[in-house]
């Protein structure tokens, strides 16, 4: 009499194994309300500085909460994607041929995968301010030399505290004013940098950790 043997498929399951690959954590403080941030610094003709301040509503920062959670934006080191961004609009205005505006911003950019990503963005409770949790892509590295160059002095510069603060990427919407000051009550927000100095000593990163994750993966094979 023949036998017939009958295997099931392979469940996979989980049992704990570190893997090979790190986690790179950055946590900071990404936007304060009611806090003057100096975006930019201008030279009057008498020679005198001026500092631009943007002021955030708690309005302001409770859109960029929900903003971050229901579309993808971007983290880079020191609005260098911003400044591609801007880069590739002023070329197209111009008038540029796609070939040429494409070696530009080669030259500008540094890879095409993300360099980070946001983990998770939050209120804090107790100052209102907008926190992003933040993880380095470890595979931006595999790209080549120069992007692991890179990634390596974007998180060595972010372990040394040269680069110690967040600066948000956003287009204010809509302005109010209140006791005399014109704040920004709501903007579209498309990106967080890492920064050197960051617009307010409010907005800092107070978290940079590197940890190796844990894989769970228990193989059971079932046979009748």
């Amino acid at each position: 009499m023949k036998q017939y043997k009958f295997t099931m498929p392979i469940e996979v399951r989980e049992t704990g194994r570190l893997t090979q690959t790190p986690e790179y954590i950055v946590k900071g403080f990404a936007s304060t309300p009611n806090i003057p941030d100096i975006y930019k610094v201008i030279q009057h003709k008498d020679g005198k500085f001026e500092g631009l301040k943007s002021i955030f509503t708690k309005n302001a920062i409770e859109s960029m909460n929900k903003q971050a959670k229901s579309k993808k934006i971007f983290i880079d080191a020191e609005h260098r994607t911003a400044l591609a961004f801007n880069i590739d609009n002023i070329l197209k205005q111009k008038g540029i041929d796609d070939e040429t505006r494409k070696y530009i911003l080669q030259q500008v950019e540094i890879g095409d995968l993300p360099l980070a990503k946001v983990k998770e963005i939050y209120i804090d409770d107790e100052t209102g301010k907008l926190v992003a949790d933040t993880r380095l892509n470890p595979s931006f590295k595999l790209q080549g030399q120069a992007h692991s160059s890179y990634f390596d002095a974007v998180w060595s510069s972010l372990q040394e505290k040269f680069l110690d603060g967040m600066s948000i990427n956003m287009n204010p919407t809509d302005f109010i004013e209140e006791n005399g000051q014109l704040k920004i009550n709501d903007q579209d927000l498309y990106g967080i940098s890492y920064t050197g100095g960051a617009a307010t000593p409010e907005n800092s990163i107070f978290e940079v950790a590197m940890r190796a994750t844990m894989e769970y993966r228990e193989t059971i094979e079932q046979g009748g």
